[in-house]
Formats: C-alpha cells, sequence, structure tokens
C-alpha cells in the first residue's frame, strides 16, 4: 500500500481495536443482510461489495494503516437504497493523522428512467481535516448518462444544506449544490474494468466553499466475486483549519468482494 499524504500512521491500543471491531461488524452486517435476502429475491434485489486494505508494521516504526469501502443496495420496482461508506485509519509511532469516514445515502425513486428523483444525504468526518462532523441532506435529481450493461455512467445532484463543525476553528452552514458522478465501464471483458466517483460540493453564499474528491478504482478479476483493486483517492477542501493543507492523496492496493 502506497500513501502519498505526508501524515502516515500506526498500530495499537484500544483506539485501534475499536477501529477494527467497527470493520468487522461491517462486514458481519453485510453476510446478515445477503443470507436473510434469500427468500424475498423475487421481490428485492440486494446487492453489497467490501473492498478492504490494510498494513501493519512493528519496530521502530509502528504503523497501521487500514483503509475500508462498503456499499450497500436495496431495489425495488419503483424505489432503491443505496448506501456507501469509505472508511480510512493511520497512525504512525502512537500519533493518528487520519481518523475519517465518509459516507453516502441516496433514495432513488422510479430509477428505470432516464430522469428520476432522488433524497441524498453524505456524512463527513475527518482527523486530517479537524472536522467533527458534516452533514448535507437535500433533495434533487438523477440523470442516466450511459446505461449499458456493465458499462454506466450516472449523474446526481440535489439542494442540500451543510452544516460542518470544526475541531479547532468555528462551524458554517450553507445552502449547497451538492452533486456526483458515478461509473463503471468494462475495460477486458470479466478481466479488468474500472469504477470511478467524481464529487463536487459548491455553496451558494460563498463561492470560495467549495469541496471535490476523486475516488477511481481498477478491478482486475480473480473470479466473478473476488477482484484485486487498484484504489486512487483525492479529497480537497478550500475552507479548512489553516493548520491543515487543503489537499489529501492516498493510492492503496487490497482485495474486493462483491455478491453480484
Amino acid at each position: 500500500m502506497a500513501n502519498f499524504n505526508n501524515t502516515t500512521v500506526s498500530v495499537c491500543h484500544c483506539c485501534d481495536y475499536q477501529n477494527i471491531s467497527r470493520l468487522v461488524k461491517l462486514l458481519l452486517f453485510l453476510l446478515f443482510i445477503n443470507l436473510n435476502s434469500v427468500s424475498a429475491q423475487d421481490s428485492l434485489v440486494v446487492q453489497y461489495a467490501v473492498n478492504a486494505r490494510a498494513t501493519f508494521k512493528q519496530g521502530r516504526l509502528k504503523q497501521t494503516n487500514i483503509a475500508l469501502d462498503g456499499s450497500l443496495k436495496l431495489e425495488k420496482e419503483k424505489w432503491s437504497l443505496d448506501l456507501f461508506t469509505n472508511y480510512n485509519y493511520l497512525k504512525t509511532n502512537g500519533r493518528v493523522g487520519e481518523n475519517e469516514w465518509f459516507s453516502r445515502a441516496l433514495i432513488s425513486f422510479f430509477q428505470k428512467r432516464k430522469l428520476f428523483p432522488v433524497i441524498g444525504n453524505m456524512y463527513f468526518k475527518s482527523e486530517f481535516y479537524q472536522i467533527d462532523s458534516r452533514k448535507n441532506p437535500g433533495v434533487g435529481l438523477g440523470y442516466k448518462l450511459v446505461d449499458k450493461n456493465q458499462n454506466y455512467i450516472t449523474l446526481y445532484g440535489w439542494l442540500a444544506y451543510d452544516e460542518t463543525k470544526f475541531k479547532n476553528i468555528p462551524k458554517y452552514d450553507t445552502f449547497r449544490i451538492t452533486g456526483f458522478l458515478s461509473g463503471n465501464y468494462e475495460l477486458l471483458k470479466n478481466k479488468v474494468s474500472t469504477q470511478f466517483v467524481f464529487y463536487y460540493l459548491q455553496s451558494l453564499e460563498q463561492a470560495s466553499n467549495y469541496i471535490w474528491r476523486v475516488e477511481p478504482t481498477i478491478l482486475f478479476h480473480l473470479s466473478q466475486k473476488f477482484s484485486l483493486s487498484l484504489n486512487y483517492r483525492n479529497h480537497f477542501e478550500n475552507i479548512i483549519d489553516p493548520s491543515n493543507e487543503k489537499q489529501n492523496t492516498a493510492l492503496t492496493i487490497g482485495i474486493k468482494f462483491q455478491n453480484i
């Protein structure tokens, strides 16, 4: 695993055990959902995926670096619920450099259509940016740009109310246009594919208050359910604690499991 952020991180003690415990609980939850959906497969489609990466070092440099993506989608004829969570944890020689939760919840209605209504929300918490919490619920639309079997690209956008609380500087409240572009493209049939998400959040009240986040992944399919993943993440915030950098970038390698 490689991390291009100068703030790297490491192992130990109760904080590590608590975070690892959360990851295990998420995995068990996804498995439970899958097993209990069998009887409802004729009316409810359940999809989930887990993409895990981790490195541990001991000696002069004690380091823990954990990254996990989890997604869950419940779909019926007239609606779908799409949940996504990304967790990143870095600790070096007892100092936490990142403890990030990035989550997305999306309810879509009549999603078989090209243009359809959505209710969306994003949650963000980050040690790197000294953000205690960010929430931006709202309503908007989804639009299918490409919809061909394994190749699809969808644009989502909604008017959101954003409340961001920092640890060391005053919080802010603003109305935003929150949007993201999500897609999947098969590069080599049944062998290599790419998945990508690009987020952009723009304040309607302050032009300088904007955020973007890019998360492309290349998947090398080992079997129908397991893939080797090459993951890139670039997160930028223009309004931050002045003691921090605006940009945080990481490149990781891991294993992805998906039930479909």
